[in-house]
């Protein structure tokens, strides 16, 4: 059985969040805690329901598995604000080798609109992947 470890999570243009990618560090000792804050609601400081802390959860289920939540069509999860250049990028060992998977959606910014990249060991020169995702 081959041993995963995830290490980090960074989103982009991603249901809810913005066109600055957030990155989580997953690989910290003992448990991540996600913990929302609601800058919108600054008068009391309360409410962290719909700020994006099941997002995380979504983000890495469509990387590594292309599965969207509540049967949501893939250009659903492009943030509905800036319409293109959504990705998800994670960062996982397997068996101790590093491996950076990028998945692209409405991309102005890669040669083909829907891309991937996966990179082992941080070496960019060589996308695993060969780049194009189906429609």
């Amino acid at each position: 059985m081959k041993h995963i470890e995830f290490e980090t999570i960074a989103i982009r243009n991603f249901f809810t969040y913005g066109n600055i990618p957030v990155v989580v560090n997953l690989k910290q000792p003992g448990c991540t805690l996600i913990q929302g804050v609601d800058l919108d609601n600054v008068a009391n400081g309360q409410g962290a329901n719909g700020v994006g802390k099941s997002t995380i959860l979504n983000a890495m289920l469509y990387l590594y598995g292309n599965i969207t939540p509540d049967g949501l069509s893939i250009d659903d999860i492009v943030n509905n604000v800036n319409n293109k250049n959504c990705s998800v990028s994670g960062t996982v060992l397997v068996d101790g080798v590093k491996y950076t998977i990028t998945k692209y959606r409405k991309s102005s910014e890669k040669p083909e609109k829907n891309y991937i990249e996966i990179f082992k060991d941080d070496d960019v020169t060589h996308n695993l992947a060969k780049g194009t995702m189906a429609d």
